[in-house]
């Protein structure tokens, strides 16, 4: 391979890096729109939530036994 050819292969190369790091689809969609501390609280009342309804649930199972 001569080096006109390596030198073509390296820029085709170069160039396909560049894409790779600034892909044409938009991955906005993918990245949280809250902040952490959001984020986290958000979970912890979910967590309550389904704590909630499986204490409920149980309840609901044991009253009629």
């Amino acid at each position: 391979m001569n080096k006109s050819t390596s030198r073509k292969k390296a820029i085709i190369s170069g160039i396909g890096s560049l894409l790779a790091i600034f892909p044409s689809t938009n991955y906005d969609m993918y990245v949280p729109k809250k902040s952490d501390g959001d984020r986290i609280k958000s979970h912890w009342e979910q967590t309550g939530s389904h704590l909630r309804a499986a204490m409920g649930k149980y309840e609901q199972e044991n009253k009629q036994k």
